[in-house]
């Protein structure tokens, strides 16, 4: 495979695993969040006992620490699984004994 192209995987394989890895996450958090506030407040315009939270702790937390969560994900995650893309992409076969 030509150095380029095996470059190009290394780093896609890096984004994907390292952004995608914590994006999905939070994104998965306020889903889940958002689904169990709508369950505990059914009715916005009933008068409840208590307020409906507009979000949970967790959502807004996940969005604050994006970022960190972001940049450790690509090192810990990223880097390593793209020096593993970059390497196993090599193509060398070890040599033969008969042809």
């Amino acid at each position: 495979m030509p150095q380029s192209r095996r470059l190009i995987l290394a780093v896609s394989t890096a984004l994907l695993i390292g952004v995608g890895g914590p994006v999905g996450d939070v994104a998965l958090k306020c889903q889940r969040s958002r689904a169990l506030i709508a369950a505990a407040c059914p009715d916005p315009t009933a008068e409840p006992l208590e307020p409906c939270p507009a979000t949970s702790e967790a959502c807004v937390w996940g969005k604050a620490l994006l970022p960190v969560s972001i940049g450790a994900g690509l090192l810990l995650l990223g880097l390593p699984a793209a020096l593993l893309a970059y390497w196993w992409t090599g193509g060398r076969r070890p040599p033969t004994l008969f042809r």
